[in-house]
């Protein structure tokens, strides 16, 4: 099994995620302890006036954007409206429905990165319908 396969199927299981039946989860029941063992290709974000600031980035995330102002300054990272996975961010967050995704983008340091990931909306309060976070996971690799 393909270690994005591994991640995807973790996370599907955490959310218990069924298509059809799909409710937004709230953020604050996520247990970061049960993911444990994921959290290092994992990222949270919230959603600010249509901007992505990550609260979250997981040691293997880091590593693929090649910068250690993320390790500094977490809280300040925001999402540039230019970055190529920001259009997924966007039809995650409309469409209220989690979304796989393959693609490539170039890190701080110009090397594209070829990368699979999963978003899940999230709300800030059980039964909400408005999505506030996006909680993910993503595997990638260099392309030198």
């Amino acid at each position: 099994m393909s270690s994005i396969k591994r991640l995807v199927d973790t996370l599907d299981r955490f959310f218990n995620y069924n298509d059809s039946e799909w409710k937004l989860p709230a953020e604050s029941l996520i247990d970061m302890s049960q993911l444990q063992n994921t959290l290092g290709d994992c990222f949270l974000a919230t959603i600010h006036d249509g901007a992505y600031r990550f609260s979250y980035l997981g040691e293997n995330i880091i590593e693929a954007l090649e910068s250690s102002y993320y390790k500094a300054d977490i809280e300040q990272l925001i999402l540039p409206a230019e970055h190529e996975v920001i259009e997924k961010f966007n039809l995650a967050a409309i469409s209220k429905k989690p979304l796989y995704s393959e693609g490539i983008f170039k890190n701080k340091n110009n090397i594209e990165i070829k990368y699979r990931m999963k978003i899940y909306p999230l709300t800030d309060i059980a039964g909400s319908d408005k999505v506030k976070y996006l909680f993910g996971g993503m595997r990638w690799k260099a392309e030198i």
